[in-house]
């Protein structure tokens, strides 16, 4: 699971990558608990945040759960694409400087972006394809979750390739 705080819309937006993503083989329930923690720890409770979870297999009774409990669940289509497609797809917010990742507690799922297809393991990277995937299908400007103040945000985090 990766996080992220989104602040602006269209060219203003910034995705600040929040440290610390979950990386671990969970079962159906653990992956539940611990989006809802994620979601009340992160967007202060069930109405500030949103959840993108790939809309295949049994994810979809997943992303059903989490919106009987009230939670902010949206399915990604991932239109017949490979996790390579996906990346490429949502790369030019990467490129143009919106996407920022945070300067320690990335550093696996910077390692997986950056040597994609030569990684083991690519959870993390198929998690920040259907992070900004998903931002894309449900317009970044209703995606606001506000816990930070942008200014103390910003000197704790690095562009990519700066």
């Amino acid at each position: 699971m990766v996080s992220a705080l989104i602040f602006g819309d269209d060219e203003d937006m910034r995705i600040y990558i929040l440290p610390n993503p979950i990386n671990e083989r969970l079962t159906s329930l653990e992956t539940e608990d611990a989006a809802k923690k994620l979601a009340q720890n992160i967007g202060k409770g069930k109405d500030e945040h949103r959840l993108y979870i790939e809309d295949v297999a049994y994810q979809k009774s997943l992303i059903e759960r989490l919106e009987y409990d009230g939670y902010r669940a949206y399915g990604v289509k991932v239109h017949m694409q490979d996790k390579s497609a996906r990346l490429r797809v949502n790369s030019h917010l990467v490129q143009s400087g919106r996407v920022l990742f945070p300067k320690k507690g990335a550093e696996q799922l910077v390692e997986q972006l950056v040597n994609f297809g030569m990684e083991k393991h690519d959870d993390l990277a198929d998690a920040f394809a259907i992070l900004l995937g998903g931002m894309q299908e449900n317009k970044p400007g209703e995606i606001t979750i506000t816990i930070i103040r942008p200014t103390r945000l910003r000197d704790q985090m690095w562009a990519w390739g700066y």
